[in-house]
């Protein structure tokens, strides 16, 4: 077994590895070219922590400099798009938790004003739209995996609530239901 590099996100693959475990690309050894022997007690880029640095820094992580305040690897963008559940209904909890504070602040204080409170709603469709790609500027992750798992849990989540809240919606609609026959009799 020889290691490559994948020929989507530049990781150490196996050869015989039918997807890179790394960035989930279908037959990552295919035209990719040896990788580089590693020095001894060096460790390898995938068990690296991702780098962190100050806002707005460059950061130079495993495979060159990173446009992102996270360090995540702008070339594993696509990677991650699509809609994100979480950011949508959570939206200004889960702004907060990754590391977008001023949306945060901004999705809750407009939230409290009568007449533009509706603008929360659309703030939060947006995060919804492009949750994934701002979580992955902002918040350092290991890897897509490490993404996606983590993202997985705020999506489990955000199931959760929205179904418990049908559920006592549901709830109090049969309850005045109840209550106003019960009334008439």
């Amino acid at each position: 077994m020889a290691l490559v590099t994948c020929r989507e996100c530049g990781r150490s693959v196996s050869t015989e590895a039918p997807r890179c475990p790394h960035c989930g690309c279908d037959q990552p050894a295919h035209g990719a070219a040896p990788a580089p022997a590693a020095p001894p007690g060096d460790p390898t880029p995938s068990a690296m922590p991702p780098p962190v640095s100050a806002p707005g820094v460059p950061t130079a992580g495993a495979y060159g400099v990173s446009p992102y305040p996270s360090g995540n690897d702008a070339a594993m963008l696509p990677h991650v798009q699509g809609w994100n559940l979480a950011a949508f209904w959570f939206s200004w909890i889960w702004a907060f938790a990754h590391r977008l504070t001023g949306w945060g602040i901004a999705i809750l204080l407009i939230g409290f004003i009568p007449g533009v409170g509706i603008i929360s709603l659309g703030l939060s469709i947006y995060l919804g739209v492009k949750g994934n790609e701002l979580a992955w500027e902002r918040r350092p992750f290991r890897d897509v995996e490490d993404f996606r798992a983590c993202q997985g849990v705020w999506r489990s989540w955000a199931i959760g609530f929205i179904i418990a809240t049908v559920a006592l919606v549901v709830l109090a609609i049969i309850m005045f239901a109840f209550a106003a026959v019960a009334k008439e009799l």
